[in-house]
Formats: C-alpha cells, structure tokens, sequence
C-alpha cells in the first residue's frame, strides 16, 4: 500500500530530475551572448587561430613565448599541442542573429549556432601536472576587434562553471603579464580570482623585464561566488 502511494511522487521526483538536467545539457555550452565549440583540427580552424594570434596586440598581452609574428605552421602546432593535452579547448563565438527557430528544442538551438557561429577567440584548459591535485590552468585569446566588450569575462566565467560542474577540478589557475592592467582588474575584481602571488621578471618585452601576476579560484570560493550572486539576483527581483 505505501509502494503505492509514492509511486506516483517517485515518478514526479524522476522527471523533474530529468528535465533538469536535459535543461542543463541543452544550455551547457552556451552563456548569456556567446556559445562555445570544440576547436577542430580543419583549415577553417587553423586559419581563424593563426589570424587570432598573428594580431600583435592579442600576441603581446598574452605574453606566451617570444613576441614573434605568428604563422600557419604554429597554429597547426598550437592545434597539435591542444589536442592532446587540454582538458577542454574551444572556440569563442558570437551566435548567428538567425540561430532560434521556435520549433526547435534548446538542444538542436545550440547546435545550429556552434555550427554557424562566428569564431571570436579561443580558450583552452590545460591540466596542472599532477592528476591527484584536480587543478587547471586558462588561456584565453580573443581577436583585437572583440577585446573590452565584456566577452573575455563572459568567457571566462562560462570556463569555470564547465570546470567546477562537469570537469571534476578543485583549483583553475590564470595569469596575465602585469603591464595588463586591464585582465589584473577583471580577473580579481569582476571575476573573483584571488591574487596568490608573483613570477617576477617572467617575461621580457621591449627592453623591459615584467612581472606575471598568478591568479586561482578554489572549488568552495567558486561554490561562495555562486550562491551569493543567486542570492543578490533574487534580492534584487523582490525589491529589496
């Protein structure tokens, strides 16, 4: 008699569980005005990487390597590299103004506008050294044309849910050169990330040695930064 009697509250406990959590697949690889694809191993990948990086301004502020002109030949390198050591490697996109059709479910939504999307950057999530530690660190590039539009931390918050829900990490990593002043505030400011330390005279451009300032969110910091902020949503929806 009581198997019968909660049967019926089982079976609605299950399908709300999994609309839930087709609601969650459906929308996971997309944020407020960007969506997010694999990056390929094809000509129209390597070509929009190569333009990413050949950009001096994108190259120099992202302060990897020697400040050289970038090329073909080090993107398919670069695609090389991601493919077998990144934890998640994607491409930036705008979605296509035309990407929602009523009749389609968010699922098949979010496929058409990987699949047209245009391609604004790339950001990878590389593994730390040891698997045990379940850490990670970000590299983001976006081209010149979309950088201080608010794409960047867009992006960059997307990566951390993606880490936290579905990558199994505990700490993801970032940095930025410290002529960046730009990435310094966003990462610790509008971001979250706490400042852990400096790689002193890292990098040298122009003449000059610079600093790299390190950055790092930990799980429950993360778990922190997304309560309150539901919290502060539903406080200003009521008023007060």
């Amino acid at each position: 008699m009581r198997s019968t009697l909660f049967a019926p509250l089982l079976e609605i406990a299950l399908n709300s569980t999994m609309e839930s959590m087709a609601r969650t697949f459906a929308t996971a690889f997309r944020s407020p005005r960007l969506v997010y694809r694999s990056i390929e191993d094809t000509d129209a990948d390597r070509d929009m990487i190569a333009t990413t990086l050949e950009d001096p301004v994108t190259h120099g502020f992202r302060h990897s390597g020697m400040f050289a002109p970038g090329s073909r030949t080090s993107s398919r390198e670069i695609i090389g590299r991601i493919t077998k050591s990144a934890l998640l490697a994607v491409l930036i996109c705008l979605p296509p103004p035309d990407s929602s059709n009523p009749s389609d479910g968010p699922g098949t939504e979010l496929a058409r506008a990987q699949a047209k999307g245009v391609p604004i950057g790339t950001m990878v999530l590389f593994p730390g050294k040891h698997a045990i530690a379940r850490m990670a660190f970000i590299s983001l590039a976006l081209q010149e044309k979309y950088q201080n539009k608010g794409y960047g931390a867009e992006a960059i918050n997307w990566l951390l849910d993606w880490g936290f829900r579905f990558g199994g990490l505990h700490r993801i990593e970032i940095g930025a050169a410290a002529y960046n002043d730009r990435a310094v505030q966003v990462y610790e400011r509008k971001l979250g990330f706490k400042r852990e330390g400096v790689r002193r005279e890292a990098i040298w451009m122009d003449r000059k040695w610079h600093d790299i300032v390190e950055f790092a969110m930990l799980e429950w910091e993360w778990e922190e930064l997304r309560g309150r902020r539901q919290l502060e949503g539903n406080s200003s929806e009521s008023g007060n």
